[in-house]
């Protein structure tokens, strides 16, 4: 396997640059990398929502609820229109669901310490962590645009780690390669 790694060194160098671009690119200039994303998640939405469809009418002769994979590929085909043509509102509407998620969870955590208050000794740490998520998903309500700039900043940071450690791969593989003489 090793032998694999070391004869396709190049690719790993490649994809780590790449991805090293994008995350520069999500880094310095988050709102255009927050659409490019979105686009292509807009496409494949979409195209996955057209196989859907076809594949629901094609197989409903097999199956009773065929109209179920029909429903999905039409809510695809929604999802991916407004993607593509909404970008900024459908990341609004995710920062929005990550805000609602964040309250809830802080609630319902403070809901279980009053409960089990009895039970733990540290129920104020699940008091505090559930003040701190609701304070976060009340900021992300205020802020929306902040948390997609967040968001962003974050898969920049992630795609500039992975290009760094593919880059690295990469070149301890080709080192690998000389030193064993494998070809390619």
């Amino acid at each position: 396997m090793l032998d694999l790694f070391a004869k396709s060194w190049w690719v790993y160098v490649i994809r780590g640059v790449l991805a090293l671009i994008f995350g520069l690119y999500a880094w310095f200039i988050p709102g255009v990398a927050m659409k490019v994303l979105l686009m292509f998640f807009g496409i494949f939405v979409f195209i996955e929502g057209i196989v859907a469809i076809v594949g629901s009418i094609a197989g409903r002769k097999y199956s009773d609820v065929w109209w179920l994979v029909l429903l999905e590929g039409i809510a695809g085909l929604v999802i991916g229109l407004m993607t593509l043509t909404r970008p900024e509102f459908v990341a609004t509407l995710i920062i929005i669901f990550i805000a609602l998620w964040a309250i809830w969870g802080g609630l319902f955590r403070i809901i279980v310490a009053i409960r089990l208050r009895k039970e733990l000794d540290s129920e104020w740490l699940l008091v505090f962590g559930g003040i701190v998520s609701m304070l976060f998903g009340l900021m992300l309500f205020k802020h929306p645009g902040a948390g997609i700039l967040a968001v962003s900043w974050l898969i920049g940071f992630f795609a500039s780690m992975s290009g760094v450690l593919l880059i690295t791969f990469g070149i301890k593989a080709k080192k690998f390669q000389k030193e064993t003489g494998s070809a390619g």
